[in-house]
């Protein structure tokens, strides 16, 4: 593995530690988060709602939580094909009640205001005022230590209003995700383990979900959907990894660890095609005619 992989796995691994809750000090540096949208919709109408981060700081992880009005609204897509965040530990998930939760971090640090985490689209499907509201939500800056800091949090207000709702077009997007960076490693601190990181991107329409099968034996296990830094076992020697964006188009990688299998499979594998001779051959084996000399 050359010096880039291996400085942009070890950058991916700190994020996803981040991500995950290292202990850390609160800083008393506080940027914001904050929704943009127009603030008067139509009944009917779908509307784009983004998700920006303001800080002087270099920030580059998220931890974020919002909810908004499930009865008002309806949630038609999440894109995060412009977003600053390139390292995911989950896809952003969608509970009941209207509850959005995103965890992510950048590779590259971000300062400045108007830093774009999430555009998530909605469709007005009921009259009233609604609300987007901020719950726990956390930053981390790029200082090395991965500080956490408490960002202010401003909501917001949207009113929907009687009228005829114009449908948001989508970008036709035909060009599959692009898979930048995937590599594995060795568990420094887990040896019957490896890690796998992976950078992935889709500038048109943004990234759905990312999923991986392996095999430990001669058969492919079941896709599953992954987080970034995954642990693998070291049985796996072959894995498919796969990227779908959010228009189904989908990129592939494959990659195949020959050391595994060599130890692992091909001993078996001569096994059974020594096995195999062995009945073929008494099988094909002329049977002996024993001829009565009486007779």
């Amino acid at each position: 593995m050359d010096l880039r992989k291996s400085l942009i796995h070890l950058k991916i691994i700190i994020l996803t530690l981040i991500i995950l809750g290292t202990p850390v000090l609160i800083s008393a540096y506080s940027p914001r988060l904050y929704f943009n949208s127009d603030e008067l919709i139509e009944l009917g109408a779908e509307f784009q709602v983004d998700l920006l981060v303001q800080t002087d700081q270099p920030v580059n992880a998220y931890s974020i939580n919002f909810v908004y009005p499930a009865n008002n609204l309806e949630l038609i897509r999440i894109d995060n094909s412009k977003s600053i965040a390139d390292v995911w530990r989950d896809s952003p998930r969608v509970f009941e009640g209207g509850r959005i939760n995103f965890n992510g971090g950048g590779l590259e640090p971000f300062s400045g205001d108007g830093g774009l985490i999430l555009s998530i689209i909605f469709k007005a499907i009921q009259l009233g005022e609604v609300r987007f509201n901020f719950e726990d939500s956390s930053l981390y800056l790029a200082n090395g230590k991965g500080t956490k800091v408490e960002p202010s949090l401003d909501d917001l207000t949207i009113k929907i209003r009687e009228g005829n709702g114009e449908i948001l077009a989508q970008n036709v997007d035909n060009n599959p995700p692009e898979v930048d960076f995937i590599s594995i490693i060795e568990d420094p601190i887990t040896p019957d383990q490896r890690i796998l990181s992976f950078k992935v991107k889709d500038e048109e329409s943004g990234i759905k979900e990312t999923l991986i099968r392996t095999k430990h034996w001669l058969w492919w296990d079941d896709f599953e959907e992954v987080p970034n830094s995954l642990a693998l076992s070291k049985g796996a020697w072959a894995i498919n990894f796969r990227v779908v964006d959010n228009q189904g188009n989908i990129s592939e990688k494959f990659i195949y660890d020959w050391k595994v299998f060599l130890k692992r499979i091909l001993p078996i594998l001569i096994v059974i095609i020594g096995a195999l001779f062995l009945v073929i051959n008494r099988i094909r084996k002329p049977r002996k005619v024993i001829i009565n000399s009486n007779d």
